[in-house]
């Protein structure tokens, strides 16, 4: 097992750290070919690193996911659930609010900034024309808001909470892709301010102000947060009764017998 987490968190480490600029790549590539607005940088994906990504991901999930397979079945538990019996664990109803308190919350400030840079506001800018050539739809800008708010919508529904199947699903499959985009970030921001605090380097930027990096970076480390113990809580709280318990062997792991070695 522990040969198994070692070769998974190589595989993952590096794969995390480079997902939330790839995927956002992706998704705001993808966005400028659907609204056509200007773009403000390049957009074009690299496909190869981003399919070395995803080999990368899968990858390290699976060798996770066989290590908790072997740790369950070591424990004689379920190899579907993880759990002796066939009750779901009980939701923990404050921690969810808590956490979705955070995820509604901490993604406002980065959303208003974006969109009041792509309607032609100049908060923040050093240079008050650096983004005189986008509009709204320009990709990076009105895209960015509206993921933001479907995350914060997704983050509602998940503190209602919503227990409809395919509901759980879109809402699980959302908060899952937003953890893995913005914890890295936030990660990420932690070391960067830690340089800043020791005087290591600087917030200076010759188009934006400082208050603008504290101000989206410390978002993205209180959203990442929330919205990941959100996403782990709801999932763990709304799984339904596991079909395992009611069919031992779909998944219910037995004693094995002794090995007897010979003399």
């Amino acid at each position: 097992m522990s040969a198994g987490l070692v070769a998974a968190a190589l595989m993952l480490a590096p794969a995390l750290m480079r997902a939330p600029w790839t995927l956002l790549m992706a998704i705001i590539w993808l966005g400028g070919k659907i609204t056509g607005g200007p773009a403000h940088f390049d957009l074009e994906p690299d496909w190869f690193g981003t399919g070395v990504l995803i080999v990368a991901l899968l990858a390290g999930g699976g060798m996770v996911g066989q290590v908790r397979a072997d740790r369950r079945f070591g424990r004689q538990r379920c190899r579907s659930c993880g759990r002796s019996g066939p009750a779901p664990a009980p939701l923990r109803r404050r921690l969810l609010r808590v956490a979705a308190a955070f995820a509604i919350l901490a993604p406002l400030p980065y959303a208003v900034l974006k969109t009041a840079w792509g309607l032609g506001s100049d908060a923040g800018l050093r240079d008050p024309h650096i983004f005189d050539d986008v509009s709204f739809w320009s990709p990076g800008f009105g895209d960015t808001s509206i993921l933001s708010a479907v995350a914060i919508a997704a983050a509602i529904a998940m503190a209602v909470p919503v227990r409809h199947r395919f509901a759980r699903l879109a809402l699980g499959f959302v908060g899952s892709v937003g953890s893995v985009m913005l914890v890295p970030v936030g990660a990420m921001a932690v070391v960067g301010f830690t340089r800043v605090a020791l005087g290591l380097d600087s917030l200076y930027d010759p188009g934006l102000h400082a208050w603008v990096f504290v101000l989206v970076y410390v978002s993205f480390i209180v959203w990442g947060a929330g919205l990941s113990v959100l996403t782990a809580t709801y999932l763990a709280g709304t799984r339904p009764p596991c079909a395992a318990h009611v069919s031992p062997a779909r998944g219910m792991s037995r004693p094995r017998a002794p090995v007897i070695l010979g003399p």
